[in-house]
C-alpha cells in the first residue's frame, strides 16, 4: 500500500521532467490527422439538419442533432442514431391534470403544466413549490 502514499503532483512534476521536445513533436505529428481547419461532417450537417427540425423546441431540436451529427462524422451507426431519435423524440403520454410519481416511486404528485423546452411542470404532494423534470423520469401513478 506504499503507493497510496505517493504525491501524484510530484510525481507529474518528476516525469514531466523526462519528456524531450522531440517527444512532444513526435506525439502532436501522430495526432494531427484528429484536427483540420476545414468544416468538418458533423459541422456542415448539423445546421442543414437543424434547420428541419424547426417544429420542436430549441433544447430538444438541439438534443436531436447531436446523434445525427455524429452519424454524419462516421462516430455513430445508423440503427444506433436512429433508435437514439426516436427515444428522444418520444412525446410523453403525461397531460395535465395526471397524477405522476418518480422513476423510484419516492415523490407523487400532479402535473401541472409544460415548459417550452418540454420538461414536465409538476406539483408533489407534500411540498410547496411545483418541480421541473424530464417526461421520461415521471410515470404514471395508478395508486
Amino acid at each position: 500500500m506504499e503507493w497510496m502514499n505517493l504525491n501524484f503532483m510530484k510525481l507529474r512534476t518528476e516525469l514531466l521532467k523526462l519528456v524531450t521536445p522531440e517527444d512532444v513533436m513526435k506525439q502532436a505529428l501522430e495526432n494531427l490527422h484528429r484536427y483540420s481547419a476545414n468544416p468538418t461532417f458533423s459541422e456542415i450537417g448539423r445546421p442543414f439538419i437543424g434547420a428541419s427540425l424547426v417544429n420542436y423546441c430549441g433544447q430538444r431540436a438541439r438534443l436531436l442533432v447531436t446523434p445525427i451529427g455524429h452519424f454524419i462524422a462516421g462516430t455513430l451507426g445508423q440503427e444506433d442514431c436512429i433508435a437514439m431519435i426516436e427515444w428522444m423524440s418520444y412525446e410523453s403520454p403525461l397531460k395535465e391534470g395526471l397524477c405522476v410519481k418518480t422513476l423510484k416511486g419516492i415523490l407523487k404528485g400532479i402535473v401541472i403544466g409544460f415548459s417550452e423546452e418540454g420538461n414536465v411542470l409538476w406539483q408533489p404532494v407534500g411540498m410547496k413549490n411545483p418541480l421541473t423534470a424530464t417526461p421520461n423520469s415521471l410515470l404514471e401513478d395508478s395508486d
